[in-house]
């Protein structure tokens, strides 16, 4: 089969829109579905573009995001990601009747100008296609062409002005940010609570530590009038039927003494209300200090504080501490009273609480 799809050239399978043929029945119906469906099912979750198989979307990824380009053609100058597609492209692309021989290396071409884009391009190092934007010359006007689309082109569309990496649209830069720079993890593990950057993280988690574990109920009934609350039972008891609090959260349940810290509650935690715009990048934030941290950490890169281990800098020197106890001394401070778990930082004791253990009634 092989011998005769590659070597005797037999295409038995005849694409009925364009009449282009194939030599195998699956790729025929990939052609189809890219060029006349124009289906592209796999989608590229660092800049939105669309691929209609995945070892195109693979090859996408590491050119453009991971820039792994180690295969280059010496008749064009064509870069390949893979050893072998760089052999399927010479033996399609340029003849395999090679009778210009290079008197230099022993290389033979099909003709006299790819020989003398070869001697060019690989002895005399000549990049004579030039990029209008940034300079750098190229041996083949494809190897240029496909420099320009890439890089420049790419740049155009939306920025992330922190790192430069170029996302389809302001959506995918605001979760671009959010995961990379400012640590954003906006998805809980339902198990032990461990909070993630992504969902197929959250899963990974699961399925390597928990294998199957049952996550523990979130939801907890109040005897007296039968309402099912995400937290804070108590303070519900208190400020619903013993009328210790008259301020309540009717979505979770919280209590408070003052009708402002209510709406500040719902405002922040339900709503997710973020008055509070960074003018730089237009990331917003619940709190006045929270941006300003931001500014800081983001934009100012404010970072005095350098660990003596690793060399990871930092704004203040508790973020630092907090650093080194749970990065390199792997101190787990902070126990729960219920269970005795233990973990690394107060915020995740909070949340391990707040999800799997009733509340005391904030005062």
């Amino acid at each position: 089969m092989h011998i005769d799809c590659v070597h005797k050239q037999l295409r038995k399978h005849t694409c009925e829109d364009c009449g282009k043929t194939f030599a195998r029945r699956a790729d025929m119906k990939s052609h189809v579905n890219a060029v006349h469906k124009k289906l592209r099912d796999y989608i590229c979750n660092l800049c939105g573009r669309a691929f209609s198989v995945s070892c195109k979307l693979k090859e996408h990824v590491d050119i453009i995001h991971k820039k792994l380009r180690r295969h280059t053609c010496e008749l064009c100058g064509q870069d390949f990601t893979r050893k072998a597609h760089m052999r399927r492209h010479i033996n399609t692309t340029h003849k395999k009747l090679r009778t210009h021989k290079c008197d230099q290396c022993d290389r033979v071409f099909a003709d006299g100008p790819q020989l003398k884009r070869h001697i060019d391009a690989v002895h005399k190092k000549l990049r004579e296609h030039k990029c209008e934007f940034c300079g750098k010359g190229f041996a083949g006007n494809h190897a240029l062409k496909r420099h320009v689309d890439g890089i420049h082109k790419k740049l155009r569309v939306c920025t992330c002005e922190i790192c430069g990496v170029p996302l389809s649209d302001n959506n995918n830069l605001k979760k671009h940010i959010d995961a990379v720079h400012n640590d954003v993890r906006a998805y809980t593990c339902e198990v032990c609570g461990k909070a993630f950057k992504t969902k197929p993280d959250v899963k990974r988690h699961i399925d390597v530590i928990h294998k199957g574990k049952k996550p523990e109920p979130r939801g907890y009934p109040c005897e007296i009038c039968g309402k099912v609350l995400l937290g804070h039972l108590q303070s519900h008891i208190d400020c619903i039927h013993k009328k210790l609090q008259r301020y309540s959260c009717d979505i979770c349940g919280r209590a408070f003494a003052r009708n402002g810290n209510l709406t500040k509650h719902i405002n922040g935690v339900h709503k997710k209300l973020k008055e509070h715009t960074c003018e730089i990048c237009g990331q917003s934030f619940i709190q006045k200090g929270d941006m300003a941290r931001h500014i800081n950490n983001i934009h100012k890169r404010l970072r005095r504080y350098p660990c003596e281990t690793c060399g990871h800098a930092f704004v203040n020197r508790g973020v630092l501490e907090k650093h080194v106890n749970t990065i390199h001394k792997k101190l787990r401070e902070f126990m729960c009273a219920m269970c005795g778990k233990t973990f690394t930082q107060n915020g995740s004791l909070k949340r391990h609480v707040f999800y799997f253990h009733e509340k005391t009634s904030e005062d």
